[in-house]
């Protein structure tokens, strides 16, 4: 009886995701403050419909969100077309970057939006190609995390793949996690996260031994 709640769950989170791509309650008042402290955001991979962005900025976030497959048509203030590209745009560049579900998908450069200009080869997660081009302080995070997951075959989770964690670990440190409500058979949590400074130690000379009078004197 217990599987099959569970598999019912796990079935209509994926109807939820099909019919009306969101699978998550909008943010309440307390994911809405979280938001307000680290505004403005960008997010990339926003969906055609922008879900978050248009949630935020009805509650008076300063929030875009940017996604290869909006149309001219859909495309406004809150949700516009494009992809990582965009992130060291002069217009984003004081924005914190947001991810949700960076690497649900596979991630596929559209020519002409993202094809390797800074001389690399386009990455394979979309929230790695992020990080890679993102050079704000914070980064707010949505999903599963290492760890995390209930599928053991998938301890990266199923929202954010393993080069994306890699680099959000190599470059930045968590300072916030609150879990967030949802199905059975996720564990999504919001994590903002900080860059790490590193501070460099200059250590002094040591003297040398002569100078330190340790030089053997056989008397003669």
């Amino acid at each position: 009886e217990r599987a099959s709640i569970w598999e019912r769950q796990a079935d209509l989170g994926e109807e939820s995701v099909a019919a009306h791509s969101w699978a998550c309650p909008p943010p309440d008042d307390r994911i809405v403050r979280i938001f307000k402290e680290f505004s403005p955001t960008i997010e990339i991979g926003c969906g055609a419909g922008g879900y978050w962005a248009r949630h935020l900025t009805a509650r008076g976030v300063d929030a875009v969100g940017y996604d290869v497959v909006v149309t001219k048509r859909k495309s406004d203030a809150t949700v516009r077309r494009g992809g990582p590209e965009v992130l060291p745009n002069k217009s984003n560049r004081g924005r914190t970057l947001f991810l949700c579900y960076p690497d649900e998908d596979v991630y596929r450069p559209v020519p002409g939006l993202d094809d390797g200009k800074d001389g690399l080869p386009p990455p394979g997660c979309l929230g790695e190609a992020c990080l890679r081009l993102y050079g704000g302080r914070h980064v707010i995070h949505v999903g599963e995390l290492h760890g995390d997951s209930l599928d053991s075959s998938s301890p990266y989770g199923r929202s954010t793949g393993a080069a994306t964690q890699a680099a959000l670990h190599a470059n930045f440190h968590c300072i916030l996690r609150v879990a967030l409500p949802g199905w059975l058979h996720v564990r999504d949590t919001l994590s903002i996260w900080r860059r790490t400074e590193i501070c460099p130690i200059v250590f002094g000379g040591e003297e040398s031994g002569a100078e330190d009078g340790d030089g053997d004197d056989d008397g003669d």
